[in-house]
């Protein structure tokens, strides 16, 4: 997900100091460019089994200074506001994907032993899939961090679900 769709979801769906944030940052509420922002990421394509037209390295567009203040903002209150996060962006995909769902109880879901949580739960198109979302201030997004937190990650869905032994 890029800063827009995770910025305009903090604003429209998440609770006062999340809002308050994207606010502070100049960001202004306006429902059809969040959807819109929304239905422009890989995430959104990948819900709706839209391929792409064209292949980039890069980034196309460009992100208002606004919107990556915004989203440095809401990247600073990941560690206490994570679910929130999680939250008011499946809020926003449920606003603009009417087969898009996750009930209130599907959000950090023990995966059991209390060692392995997923973020959310979700049904699309009447398929179950498991959401991991990260959004960790720029400062901790470093290549090492990450690829030690995704292999992490991983290691204990393999173990949990039996695909490599314990």
């Amino acid at each position: 997900m890029t800063p827009s769709p995770v910025s305009y979801a903090c604003l429209h769906y998440g609770p006062t100091q999340l809002k308050q944030a994207v606010v502070a940052a100049g960001v202004k509420e306006h429902i059809s460019n969040a959807r819109v922002t929304l239905q422009a990421t890989d995430f959104y394509r990948y819900l709706t089994s839209t391929t792409l037209n064209e292949l980039t390295s890069g980034k196309k567009g460009k992100t208002s200074d606004a919107t990556e203040e915004a989203y440095k903002g809401v990247q600073a209150l990941s560690a206490r506001r994570h679910k929130d996060i999680n939250v008011a962006i499946c809020k926003l995909i449920s606003s603009t994907l009417s087969t898009f769902s996750v009930p209130d109880d599907k959000f950090e879901v023990d995966g059991g032993d209390g060692n392995l949580f997923t973020d959310a739960v979700a049904t699309n198109s009447g398929e179950e899939i498991y959401l991991e979302f990260h959004h960790l201030s720029p400062e901790n997004c470093v290549a090492s961090k990450m690829a030690s937190y995704i292999m992490e990650k991983l290691q204990m869905y393999a173990i949990h679900y039996n695909l490599v032994p314990r």
